[in-house]
C-alpha cells in the first residue's frame, strides 16, 4: 500500500505485530521502545518536515514471523534554481542557460523574457531542451531579464537573471605614426562599446619602456623616443571581461642622428655590417652637406669590380653615379656647403638612371642594359675603394655631413621622393638599407656621430 502526503505535513505509519515469540523490531527512530509481547502496538510519529528520509520513500519493517511494508511518497512545490547574475556575453557568440528545477510530481519547466519575447519566438534562433535553453548568434537586442518557471500541481516558483549582450569594441582610427627621435610619441586609442571598454597598450616583440610611458584615458605617451622604439603598439580594448577588439598602430622612428666627416683621410669611415642583395632595380637616397668636390659618398665594391654601386662627387663638380662599373655624368652640382636631398634611381630593363635633387627630377641617363648588381660585397660610408675593403684615396674622402642614407630594390615613384625631401627629419626607410643600418656600423678614425638630442 502506497501513501500519498504532501510536504510539511504530518505523517503517521503504523505496524501492528501479532506473534508468540516477540523478536526486535528494526526501527527508522533507535529511541523508539521495541514490542515486546503479541499484544505491543508501536506508533512512529513524525513531523520533520526536513527529513531526506521522506522526501520520496520510507518503510517501516516489523521482522518476525512475517512482513508487512508501507510505502510514503512525499509531494512538495516546485524551487528553482539559476546561475548568479548578470550575466555578461559576447554579440554573436552562443548563451546557454540551466536551470535548475526540484518538486514533485516532476514540474514542467518554462522559459520566457520580461519585455520581450524569447529569440526562438521571432528569429528562430533558440532551442530548449528540458532545463536548458540556448541562443544562437545572440544579438545586443536579446539583452534583458530572462525567466525560469517550474510548476506542478502544488503551485510554481521563478527565477529570473540578467542577460547582458556584449558588442565588441570598435575603435575610431589609430593612423600610422611617424615620430623623430627624441621626440614625444603620443598614440590615442578610442574604442566605442557598450559597457565602456578597457583599454591597456603593448609592444610586438618587445616592451613597452616603463621609466618613459605614460597610459592615460586610453592615450599612451613615450618621452624621449628611441630608435629601438619603432615597431607596432597594440591598443587592446575588452568589454565587460568578454569582448576584445585589438587594433595595431605602426610607429617608425626618424633616426635625427648624423655622420660628421672632419677632415680629409684615409682613416675615417664607416663600414655597413648589413650585406646587399643582388639587384635589379634600385634607388639610392641620402641627404649629405659638402663644399668638397671631388668626395665620395658611398662606395659598393665586390670582388671583381670595385665599382658595383658608387655615388661620387667628381673634380668636374658635377655628382657621377656607378652602377656595375658603368658610369654616367648627372652634370648636376650639390657642393655648395648647403644641405641637398638626392635619389639616383635605375632600372636594369631599360638601362635608365634618374636624379632626383631636392625633390626634384634633374636628370636623367643610361648605363648597362640587363645587368644586375652583385650581392655579399663591401658597402663603406666617406671612402672611395679601390679593392674591396681598402684601398683609399685621401684626395676622394668625403668631408661634410651626412644623413638618412636608405637604399631599396624598386625605383621609387616621383612623389614618394618629393615627400622625402620637404622635410629632412621626415623618416624613410629602405627595404635594403635604414640609416640605422648604416649609424649601427663600424665607425673608424675620427667620423663623428652627432645626437641631435643633446644640441
Amino acid at each position: 500500500m502506497i501513501n500519498m502526503m504532501q510536504e510539511k505535513t504530518d505523517c503517521m505509519v503504523s505496524c501492528r505485530l501479532e506473534t508468540s515469540e516477540a523478536k526486535e523490531v528494526p526501527m527508522k527512530d533507535s529511541s523508539t521502545p521495541k514490542p515486546r509481547s503479541r499484544r505491543d502496538v508501536i506508533h512512529l510519529i513524525t513531523n520533520d518536515t526536513k527529513s531526506p528520509a521522506l522526501k520520496d520513500r520510507d518503510s517501516l519493517i516489523a521482522l518476525a514471523t512475517g512482513v508487512d511494508c508501507k510505502s510514503l511518497t512525499i509531494n512538495y512545490p516546485p524551487k528553482v534554481t539559476l546561475p548568479v547574475g548578470p550575466i555578461y556575453v559576447k554579440e554573436g557568440t552562443i548563451l546557454t542557460l540551466s536551470c535548475h528545477v526540484t518538486g514533485y510530481p516532476k514540474p514542467k519547466v518554462k522559459w520566457s523574457k520580461v519585455m520581450g519575447s524569447l529569440p526562438f519566438k521571432t528569429f528562430k534562433r533558440s532551442l530548449i531542451t528540458t532545463n536548458r535553453l540556448k541562443v544562437l548568434s545572440i544579438k545586443k537586442h536579446d539583452s534583458g531579464l530572462y525567466v525560469c518557471t517550474g510548476s506542478n500541481t502544488l503551485g510554481s516558483a521563478v527565477e529570473t537573471i540578467k542577460i547582458i549582450v556584449v558588442s565588441p569594441p570598435k575603435f575610431i582610427s589609430t593612423p600610422p605614426q611617424q615620430v623623430n627621435a627624441c621626440d614625444k610619441l603620443t598614440l590615442d586609442c578610442q574604442a566605442t562599446g557598450d559597457p565602456p571598454a578597457v583599454i591597456t597598450w603593448s609592444k610586438e616583440s618587445g616592451r613597452l619602456p616603463t621609466d618613459r610611458t605614460q597610459l592615460i584615458n586610453g592615450r599612451l605617451a613615450i618621452t624621449g623616443i628611441k630608435a629601438s622604439d619603432a615597431g607596432k603598439y597594440v591598443c587592446t580594448a575588452v568589454s565587460a571581461s568578454v569582448a576584445t577588439s585589438k587594433s595595431v598602430s605602426t610607429v617608425t622612428v626618424s633616426d635625427k642622428r648624423k655622420l660628421k666627416f672632419g677632415r680629409d683621410s684615409v682613416t675615417d669611415y664607416i663600414v655597413v655590417e648589413r650585406k646587399l642583395p643582388a639587384m635589379a632595380k634600385l634607388t639610392v637616397c641620402l641627404w649629405t652637406m659638402t663644399s668638397k668636390t671631388d668626395s665620395v659618398l658611398i662606395s659598393y665594391a665586390v670582388p671583381g669590380n670595385d665599382n658595383e654601386i658608387i655615388l661620387i662627387n667628381l673634380p668636374t663638380k658635377t655628382l657621377h653615379v656607378y652602377i656595375g662599373g658603368a658610369s654616367w655624368d648627372s652634370g648636376i652640382r650639390v657642393t655648395d656647403g648647403h644641405w641637398h636631398h638626392i635619389c639616383a634611381t635605375w632600372d636594369n630593363s631599360a638601362g635608365q638612371a634618374v636624379l632626383y635633387i631636392d625633390g626634384v627630377r634633374r636628370a636623367q641617363g643610361s648605363l648597362e642594359k640587363g645587368n644586375v648588381t652583385k650581392s655579399g660585397g663591401s658597402l663603406i660610408i666617406g671612402q672611395e675603394q679601390d679593392k674591396v675593403g681598402g684601398g683609399f684615396d685621401i684626395s676622394q674622402s668625403f668631408v661634410g655631413e651626412l644623413t638618412e642614407i636608405n637604399i631599396w630594390n624598386r625605383v621609387l615613384g616621383p612623389k614618394e621622393i618629393s615627400a622625402m625631401s620637404k622635410n629632412r627629419e621626415i623618416a624613410a626607410s629602405g627595404n635594403v638599407l635604414t640609416w640605422s643600418d648604416v649609424i649601427s656600423g663600424t665607425k673608424h678614425g675620427q667620423v663623428q656621430i652627432i645626437d641631435s638630442c643633446k644640441q
